[in-house]
């Protein structure tokens, strides 16, 4: 497995934690942190290219496929329980 491969892994795992941290934040104190959401995202986005840029590169082992597999679940899920999240966000990049 090379350097692509694993830095899609990690930043798989990254993301889906800046995600869930928002999510706890937001349970115990009531206020969301978009700047949570949109750092988590980025490193779902940077981790579901390294993906492909491994899987072009054909890298051996499956690890590369984790990083754009975790991109589309959490994207589903967040489309499927939460989704004026995805609005909120977006009017929180245009209006900043």
């Amino acid at each position: 497995m090379k350097t692509c491969s694993w830095l899609s892994f990690f930043s798989a795992i990254v993301g889906m934690l800046f995600l869930y941290t928002n999510e706890m934040i937001g349970t115990f104190k009531g206020t969301y942190y978009d700047l949570f959401v949109f750092i988590g995202s980025l490193f779902l986005l940077g981790g579901m290219l390294l993906g492909f840029i491994a899987a072009f590169r054909r890298e051996k082992g499956k690890v590369k496929y984790i990083g754009i597999g975790v991109f589309f679940i959490i994207l589903l899920a967040v489309c499927v329980i939460d989704p004026f999240r995805i609005v909120r966000l977006a009017m929180w990049m245009k209006n900043s």
